[in-house]
């Protein structure tokens, strides 16, 4: 009987892509979701990881995964659910005090559904950065909080880093408690730079863990994308707009259709490249002996594909 596998992916790490345009269209899967198939599934899974003891019904939810469990041991093809909360929220701004700690998370899973495989995938903690500031910026722009650049994002996110993005994209802690808790060989990490150069190798990977014969049908899927980055635009009239009283709306001086079209320009185009020279040398100080563990462990080429890492 093949195990339930979680893709438990990570944060900015393609899980909207795996969701989307991967698991539905790999025929030799059971993909139970995200999107999931009911809302038993779905509402399972956010009571794991946001309820505390006082209001989870442990009896009741056991018996939900085991009918879930159930399901998936009927099916010929292994069954697979993709939730990112179960590291981290996906909501704006990204933190983990909105959701019960990570490791009292993975103890809950075990204890409801038993032996699982867990799929995460990760990204080089810059990119990750980068593309977790691209979120963030939009919605303190949105709350009228003074706009911050790149480099005073990570500077000041040091100082709350157990709780903030810096502490999030710490990998080798979490996946290293999976790791003791289900065992080294029901644990898989993915690396998403590895999938924009070496598609084949990255899905073959996944097939494996999955223990589903290979099919090169996937690799049609592989061009496909889910979320966008904050295009290099959008970046600048943010940035610019941020000098000027939020209540203050440009846009009630145009006409409609003109500004239809300029803000249809502001917000399209090549994404943003953030200037991380002066906070390069803090990332990897931060993440270096932690990847360093990473890789080692997991047998992972993480420097070939840019990782902070230890000389």
């Amino acid at each position: 009987m093949s195990k339930l596998i979680f893709h438990v992916g990570w944060p900015h790490s393609g899980s909207s892509f795996h969701q989307e345009h991967i698991f539905p269209n790999i025929d030799s899967l059971n993909y139970l979701g995200t999107p999931f198939i009911s809302h038993e599934v779905r509402d399972l899974l956010n009571k794991i990881c946001f309820l505390d003891d006082s209001t989870f019904d442990f009896d009741y939810n056991k018996k939900i995964a085991l009918s879930i469990g159930e399901r998936a041991s009927k099916s010929v093809s292994p069954s697979l659910i993709s939730f990112e909360t179960i590291v981290a929220t996906s909501g704006e701004p990204l933190a983990l005090e909105t959701i019960q700690g990570r490791t009292f998370i993975a103890e809950r899973l075990s204890k409801l559904f038993g032996e699982l495989k867990i799929i995460f995938t990760i990204r080089s903690q810059l990119d990750a950065l980068e593309s977790h500031y691209g979120i963030i910026l939009k919605s303190y722009l949105r709350q009228r909080i003074k706009y911050m650049s790149f480099s005073d994002f990570v500077e000041w996110n040091l100082s709350k880093e157990f709780s903030g993005p810096l502490g999030l994209f710490q990998y080798y802690p979490i996946i290293n408690y999976y790791k003791n808790l289900f065992g080294p060989i029901n644990v898989r990490v993915l690396i998403y730079e590895q999938l924009q150069v070496d598609r084949e190798a990255y899905f073959r990977s996944l097939f494996d863990f999955c223990e589903i014969d290979w099919s090169s049908n996937i690799l049609a899927f592989a061009n496909k994308r889910s979320n966008e980055r904050i295009a290099a635009r959008t970046h600048t009239y943010e940035k610019v707009r941020s000098h000027f009283p939020r209540d203050l709306k440009f846009g009630k001086f145009l006409p409609e259709d003109i500004k239809k079209a300029f803000m249809q320009f502001i917000y399209n185009g090549t994404r943003a490249k953030f200037d991380s020279s002066l906070v390069s040398d803090l990332i990897a100080d931060y993440y270096s002996a932690s990847n360093s563990a990473l890789a080692q462990e997991f047998g992972l080429e993480l420097r070939e594909y840019g990782y902070p890492m230890d000389s």
